[in-house]
């Protein structure tokens, strides 16, 4: 006992992530009780038993079985998983992968530091928070007070030769570029300039203010800068929305190459399909083989101004087919939402932007209706952005949610008729 003492106190002391107790057979229940005593993750592993005749040779899982019912009797506020058999097996490899990626994203998370750049937009009272509740509950800083005219000041005052390759890396990226010379500048710029803040201030990731301030300045949108910055793996939400930064940049930790925020403006009950769509602030790498236009926004077109001094850039693309994630924190980071999918392209209609429709929808590992996940963004009275990945991350979503604690918000199935909640 004394030396399961001492060396939990070494393993707290070192600051891990997960203590994985391996059971190559019998292990006192008081051993394992003071070590999973750790504020580390904890797993319990146990091993194939050799023979399935005579004698029972190790009793491994039994005595897993037992170390978990300990944990879950006398540590009730904790969680753990097990793990069984050899570490190329069913019950070892992606499971250890799964919790790897998700304690990947809460190490993150825990002391992060995400900036507020400008407002929350006007009107978008979903998306206020309270940052103490976010250091709370995820450990994330917030760091407000960095106004856009001081960041367009820090852009204007760049030396025009880094800008000059960058615009024409961006350049001969693009399959069209459809605006003017002075815009595609100008975004380039403002990447620039917020990543060199981000970089000096050790920002891990950024909320943006679209408008209003910036299109008064400039008459233009971040979405090419966000985009840019998304690319070279600063998380960048737009609108000022600071849970979809945070859960942009959680899915970063998890392996996510490449992260985006979305609007989910249209579904179809027929095709049990949904679209998901924004202004255009996806990466270049999000887009099918098509390849990605830079164009102006689309509000340009009821807009007043004409010619070069339209509303933009944008990033205009569809996604490419396969897998998505959409994540994001809900509540005041207490709760999280997540649903998966396919992105597929049979040519049906979508708006102009960066988008892609979504089928094979599933949300807590089950299938979901387009329905029935569209009423439980309604009648949940979710925020309208939707943090999304091309990538399978759901587990690593969902067992993110189970280690820190958080409620997962859970399917609302459409009816006529308001349900009591």
């Amino acid at each position: 006992m004394d030396r399961a003492r001492e060396v939990r106190g070494e393993i707290d002391a070192a600051g891990f992530d997960l203590l994985l107790i391996f059971h190559p057979t019998y292990m006192i229940g008081d051993v394992a009780f003071e070590l999973m005593k750790s504020r580390a993750a904890i797993g319990l592993w146990a091993v194939e038993e050799p023979s399935r005749q005579g004698s029972l040779p190790l009793a491994s899982l039994v005595c897993l079985n037992q170390n978990a019912a300990i944990a879950e009797r006398y540590l009730r506020e904790r969680r753990f998983k097990w793990f069984l058999g050899e570490v190329d097996g069913r019950f070892f490899r992606r499971r250890l992968e799964i919790t790897v990626r998700a304690l990947k994203a809460s190490a993150r998370l825990g002391g992060a530091r995400v900036a507020q750049i400008g407002r929350v937009a006007p009107g978008f009272m979903d998306m206020h928070y309270d940052q103490r509740a976010l250091f709370e509950n995820l450990g994330v800083t917030v760091v407000r007070g960095i106004e856009i005219d001081e960041v367009l000041a820090a852009a204007d005052a760049l030396e025009s030769g880094p800008v000059r390759a960058e615009l024409e890396r961006l350049e001969a990226g693009c399959a069209a570029v459809e605006v003017g010379a002075g815009k595609m500048e100008d975004s380039v710029r403002l990447f620039l300039a917020t990543r060199r803040i981000c970089e000096e201030n050790a920002f891990d990731a950024v909320a943006f203010s679209c408008w209003p301030r910036l299109g008064e300045l400039r008459n233009m949108k971040p979405c090419v800068s966000d985009a840019l910055l998304d690319s070279c793996g600063i998380p960048a939400s737009c609108e000022g929305d600071m849970l979809s930064a945070i859960s942009m940049l959680a899915l970063s930790a998890m392996g996510a190459r490449t992260v985006a925020v979305m609007d989910l403006p249209a579904f179809d009950v027929d095709g049990d399909a949904l679209l998901l769509w924004h202004c255009g602030s996806a990466p270049a790498e999000m887009a099918d083989g098509r390849g990605w236009r830079c164009r102006y926004h689309y509000r340009a077109a009821f807009g007043d101004r004409k010619g070069d001094d339209r509303d933009g850039p944008v990033t205009d693309m569809v996604f490419a087919p396969g897998p998505v994630t959409v994540f994001r924190f809900a509540g005041e980071g207490e709760a999280f939402f997540c649903f998966g999918g396919e992105v597929f392209d049979d040519g049906r209609d979508s708006w102009d932007g960066s988008r892609g429709w979504v089928r094979n929808l599933k949300l807590g590992g089950r299938p979901v209706s387009s329905l029935d996940l569209m009423n439980t963004v309604m009648s949940g009275g979710l925020p309208h952005h939707y943090p999304m990945t091309l990538e399978d991350l759901c587990e690593e979503v969902d067992e993110l949610g189970a280690w820190k604690g958080l409620r997962p918000v859970p399917v609302m199935p459409y009816a006529d008729g308001l349900r009591a909640r």
